[in-house]
């Protein structure tokens, strides 16, 4: 125990407590400096600006949805006969009121 009034016991248990926390903050802030560099960022790039769904969804976007309502007479290309085989295609399934789609990205080779 130590010895002294009460002032001074509470004063060095003050000092204590400040030297411990100094301690620990100073042990936080050196541990990250060891740390390795960080890996270099992911490199964005776009590969395919199209989403192609099944042609049951599709028609019925074309059929229900505005602005697609005024295009439907002049659609002519469907995913069987569609010239671009690259795209983000979709699995579709209904839910309700709604849809839950699964995404399969095909990307043509590199030449």
């Amino acid at each position: 125990m130590i010895r002294g009034s009460r002032w001074s016991t509470r004063a060095m248990l003050v000092g204590g407590t400040v030297v411990v926390m100094l301690a620990a903050a100073s042990a936080v802030f050196v541990v990250p400096s060891a740390a390795v560099d960080p890996p270099a960022p992911i490199a964005a790039e776009t590969l395919t600006p199209r989403s192609v769904f099944p042609d049951e969804i599709t028609k019925e976007v074309f059929n229900e949805w505005q602005p697609y309502r005024e295009h439907v007479s002049k659609r002519r290309i469907f995913n069987d006969n569609d010239p671009i085989k690259q795209g983000v295609y979709s699995e579709v399934a209904r839910q309700s009121k709604s849809y839950a789609a699964k995404a399969v990205l095909v990307v043509a080779p590199r030449k």
